[in-house]
């Protein structure tokens, strides 16, 4: 695969657990990108809640995506609308099933960039953990 492009992300991370509270977070950082018209894929670091590093790898196709994490935590989920996906989630206190029900997919590309909204439910271990709404914006470094 080519050297890629220097690219900016921001994640931004709406959950809406089961008792009706919101959780919103946002990270940004600085990673590789490499586009194409089938597919794209996004690397980038980020920390987790533990202050640990995690490397995160999004690949965007047409109709589908999946994320894959590996560092302190490790999963890899793929997310298809309107199906039921199995995904594992590992960290140093063990493995979780990760199943998401994606609800929305959306992506697209500008002169500014690239972005790429989903929405999915998801369960873990069997235990429903809310709804959560993504958005992932990709800019080529030095565009902001």
């Amino acid at each position: 695969m080519a050297d890629g492009i220097t690219v900016k992300t921001r994640l931004q991370t709406t959950q809406i657990a089961e008792d009706g509270s919101v959780d919103r977070q946002q990270s940004e950082s600085t990673g590789k990108g490499w586009f194409g018209d089938a597919q794209w894929v996004v690397c980038f670091s980020e920390r987790t809640e533990e202050r640990e590093s995690a490397t995160t790898t999004v690949k965007v196709g047409k109709n589908c995506l999946t994320v894959i994490r590996r560092g302190y935590v490790t999963m890899r989920q793929v997310f298809h609308p309107k199906k039921e996906t199995k995904g594992l989630y590992t960290h140093p206190y063990g493995a979780m099933e990760m199943v998401a029900e994606t609800e929305r997919f959306h992506r697209s590309a500008g002169p500014e960039g690239w972005q790429v909204e989903w929405s999915y439910r998801l369960r873990l271990n069997g235990v429903e953990a809310g709804t959560f709404h993504m958005n992932l914006t990709i800019k080529p470094a030095g565009t902001e």
